[in-house]
């Protein structure tokens, strides 16, 4: 009777309630739109940011005639500093190809002195994270501060207005995830709570038969999740393309379904149980 009625209710909601369904679906579409396209713009730029931190460097400069023990303490506390990746130290004959390569037309210009002209230096690749504009003229003060240190120079400060807009676009995101479970929680409400009320005769007559609370919410539920998943669906298959080129996680793609289905199974239990008690 149970397996009977199950069935037969969710026949009877979607030719009942078809319309509440239907806004149910659109709904999830075009919340599902908005939130994979803040999702996809996030990953994105926490993507390009990433790609351009490798940039975020300092050149430290060595003054001429560093003794090796000092360059090696000094080498230590780079490599253990909170706000370094790493570092790579370029000697003379380095520092040589370095420039033979990356000014070519000025190669010749080496050849006019006596001995090789260029410093000595270090590269430290900087942790973007942890670091913005303030706290990187802060360690810049203190390393130039070692008297052995000709010239400290920083390189990339652009990946900290990336790094903003990041943090900006994750605010974005998390402030959109709670207005899609506020609207699609709403949304669900009103249209079960209004199917609920057209069939509260049935319903009663359901419960005087024996019926218990599970066998009243799973057609209900069956019903707003097959509508809200196939919305959601329908909106990351539109998305699959574009993440794949901006070579975005296609994965990332099931967090609009799995988000509607979860909002619409709480809602529905929630409706339904007050409903009937």
């Amino acid at each position: 009777m149970r397996v009977g009625f199950f069935f037969g209710e969710v026949k009877r909601l979607y030719h009942d309630a078809f319309a509440s369904l239907v806004f149910i679906g659109i709904t999830a579409i075009f919340m599902s739109v908005l939130l994979n396209l803040v999702i996809g713009g996030y990953v994105y730029v926490g993507n390009v940011t990433r790609r351009n931190s490798t940039y975020l460097k300092a050149r430290v400069y060595l003054k001429e005639g560093t003794p090796q023990p000092i360059k090696n303490v000094f080498s230590l506390m780079l490599r253990y500093n909170p706000y370094v990746d790493s570092i790579k130290f370029i000697d003379k004959k380095k520092a040589k190809t370095e420039f033979e390569n990356n000014f070519p037309k000025f190669g010749d210009l080496i050849k006019l002195f006596e001995s090789n002209p260029l410093p000595e230096n270090y590269e430290v690749y900087l942790n973007y994270r942890l670091l913005n504009a303030k706290k990187l003229n802060e360690l810049t003060k203190n390393i130039q501060r070692f008297d052995f240190v000709d010239e400290v120079y920083p390189q990339g400060l652009f990946v900290f207005k990336l790094y903003a807009l990041e943090k900006v676009v994750y605010f974005i995101l998390v402030s959109f995830i709670i207005i899609f479970f506020f609207i699609l929680s709403m949304i669900t409400r009103g249209s079960i709570k209004s199917s609920v009320e057209k069939k509260k005769d049935l319903i009663k007559v359901y419960w005087l038969l024996g019926g218990n609370t599970e066998d009243l919410i799973g057609p209900f539920q069956v019903a707003g999740v097959v509508a809200g998943a196939i919305g959601s669906i329908l909106s990351s298959l539109i998305f699959y393309l574009v993440f794949k080129f901006f070579m975005i996680p296609t994965w990332m793609l099931l967090i609009s379904p799995i988000l509607t289905v979860f909002i619409v199974i709480i809602v529905i239990r929630e409706v339904i149980e007050l409903s009937i008690n």
